[in-house]
């Protein structure tokens, strides 16, 4: 018996598969799927797809989908303008996948988002990796924005060589706990990585967990 849970969990599932196989197989634009299940059957079907781009003649890549408290989904990725510059890239869409807003998110270098969550206060936190000038060869980075995508803050998180954030979460304190990898800081050749941060984004601690060999989080 296919329950409410059940059903929403395999849509954001479904959801998020599709999203990764346009990025592995096409490298096109993220594709939003809608999906139900047949009363007391199991069986998926389609109920519609959205595809996005959002800035003609560039290539955009979707990581990450959350279905927000409107009904609406967020999804969270890159723009890539050339092989030297990507933004981070913000689209928030109605509950039948219409694009409401698109936001980019970075400097003069890679910035990526990997992760997106709806916060206590209707806006979004990202987290991913930037380039752009920083710590480091690259930095684990979280952006705030309010409900409309507009940046609040930024921070970025690293030492002195590689680091990268891949997920994210608000905490019951209102603060952030970021998971990613940090190279070569802790161990091994890359470290699983932990980072927990206040609401605006400060670093309390950090904490690399690993081996000898290669770690991620």
């Amino acid at each position: 018996m296919v329950n409410d849970d059940m059903k929403r969990a395999l849509s954001l599932f479904t959801i998020i598969i599709i999203i990764a196989s346009v990025f592995l197989f096409l490298q096109a634009s993220p594709t939003l799927v809608s999906v139900t299940t047949g009363t007391g059957t199991g069986i998926l079907r389609e109920t519609w797809n959205r595809t996005f781009t959002a800035y003609r003649n560039y290539d955009d890549t979707s990581y990450a989908v959350q279905q927000t408290a409107d009904g609406g989904y967020i999804l969270a990725g890159v723009v890539q303008y050339s092989s030297k510059n990507s933004d981070a890239l913000l689209v928030k869409t109605s509950s039948s996948g219409e694009r409401t807003w698109a936001k980019t998110f970075g400097g003069d270098s890679h910035d990526q988002a990997y992760a997106v969550q709806q916060t206590t206060d209707g806006g979004y936190i990202l987290a991913g990796i930037t380039f752009s000038p920083g710590n480091g060869l690259s930095d684990a980075w979280l952006v705030k924005t309010d409900s409309n995508g507009i940046k609040l803050w930024n921070k970025t998180f690293g030492h002195s060589d590689q680091d990268w954030a891949y997920a994210v979460q608000q905490t019951t304190h209102g603060g952030y706990i970021l998971a990613g990898a940090t190279y070569p800081f802790g161990a091994g050749t890359s470290d699983a990585w932990l980072v927990k941060t206040d609401s605006n984004g400060k670093e309390l601690w950090n904490m690399t967990f690993g081996g000898a060999s290669n770690d991620e989080a």
